[in-house]
């Protein structure tokens, strides 16, 4: 980590500030995997369980309108 990194957005703050913005084709939110080197394996395993509150990732694809 350092001064600026790791950021936390809240998924209303990337709404409002960038996909209100955008065309929207993809939008799924997973939970981060448990071991380091696994954090983005949920995602890829097609595991898209997510609870509210808990850290996870967002995954968009998007195109300018």
């Amino acid at each position: 980590p350092s001064f600026g990194e790791p950021q936390t957005l809240s998924v209303q703050d990337v709404q409002t500030h960038l996909l209100d913005h955008l065309q929207v084709e993809s939008y799924r939110i997973s939970r981060q995997g448990d071991e380091p080197d696994e954090e983005y394996a949920p995602f890829f395993e097609g595991n898209m369980s997510y609870e509210e509150g808990e850290e996870a990732f967002l995954w968009v694809k998007a195109k300018k309108v």
